[in-house]
C-alpha cells in the first residue's frame, strides 16, 4: 500500500485524467501507444485524460491498472 503522502483524494473524472496523463508522459508514451497497450482507442484515452465523466468505468479501471495507478475506495 502507498504511504498516505502519495495518496490523492479523487473528486472527479478530470483529476483521474490528470493523473493518467502525467504518468503516461513520465514514462514517455504517446496516447496512441498507450491506447494500444490498453486495447482501447486513442479517442478513449484522450477523453479520459480530459476528464470526460461518462466513460465506461471498467475500461477506466483497466487503464489505471496498466499505467500503474491503484485506485482505492474507503467508506466515510
Amino acid at each position: 500500500m502507498h504511504p498516505a503522502s502519495e495518496m490523492t483524494l479523487i473528486k472527479n473524472a478530470a483529476e483521474i485524467g490528470k493523473m493518467i496523463r502525467a504518468k503516461r508522459k513520465k514514462i514517455g508514451m504517446t496516447q496512441a501507444d498507450f491506447a494500444g497497450l490498453c486495447n482501447v482507442g486513442t479517442r478513449f484515452i484522450s477523453e479520459l485524460e480530459n476528464g470526460k465523466a461518462t466513460l465506461e468505468f471498467d475500461r477506466v479501471l483497466r487503464v489505471t491498472r496498466l499505467i500503474g495507478i491503484d485506485l482505492f475506495a474507503k467508506g466515510r
